[in-house]
């Protein structure tokens, strides 16, 4: 069974993870992928044709990167867990220390809890990426970078 949430936030929250019509519209399209896996993999597909990176830091909530389809690595990133979670996926915003390389970064990608976490990076245009060293943020972490880099 899928459980929902609702949150009512007042201005002190800056909330990167909104919805509107048009992002349910489109993760209600996936949400009869019953494997797990499978449905982060066909978001991912819809991403790779829909939103690109672009290197203009405003650090938009969900629905303006969706609207102006594009976004870097923490922009994407937060259409990707919203449009995941409306899908009826766990996911999770991550911050990226150490790369699939292993070199030092300041990075963003998506987690999906299945058995263990998937990571998908949208910036990197890789599903299943390995990253070296990563932390799974709360949603409340979230909200403060976001707020912080909005100031």
């Amino acid at each position: 069974m899928l459980e929902y949430y609702l949150a009512i936030n007042d201005s002190s929250i800056y909330n990167p993870f909104t919805i509107n019509k048009e992002l349910v519209s489109i993760a209600e399209q996936y949400k009869q992928i019953s494997n797990g896996h499978d449905k982060a993999f066909q978001l991912f597909e819809w991403f790779k044709k829909n939103i690109h990176y672009k290197d203009e830091k405003f650090y938009k909530r969900s629905t303006e990167v969706l609207r102006k389809k594009h976004g870097v690595c923490a922009e994407s990133t937060v259409l990707y867990v919203t449009m995941a979670r409306c899908s009826g996926l766990k996911a999770n915003y991550v911050s990226v220390h150490k790369d699939n390389t292993g070199k030092k970064v300041c990075h963003a990608c998506a987690g999906v809890k299945l058995k263990d976490w998937l990571l998908v990076d949208i910036a990197q245009e890789t599903f299943d990426i390995k990253h070296k060293k990563y932390q799974i943020l709360t949603d409340e972490e979230v909200f403060l970078r976001f707020k912080a880099w909005n100031s």
